[in-house]
């Protein structure tokens, strides 16, 4: 069987990477964004956290 030596289809301009670029830096600016905002909301909370419900004991302490 024989391989072409050469690729099919070759984006020589470079648009396809320059827009894949784009979109990935846009997607990861807004994802930091979003962490840095739930980083904030979570250590600007003031109401304490709820308890943890309570455990029944397996085996009693003697």
């Amino acid at each position: 069987m024989r391989y072409p030596a050469d690729p099919i289809f070759v984006d020589r301009s470079g648009r396809r990477r320059r827009v894949f670029r784009r979109f990935a830096l846009a997607a990861s600016i807004v994802l930091a964004c979003l962490g840095l905002f739930l980083a904030a909301a979570m250590l600007n909370s003031r109401a304490p956290a709820p308890p943890l419900p309570a455990t029944p004991n397996a085996s009693p302490n003697p």
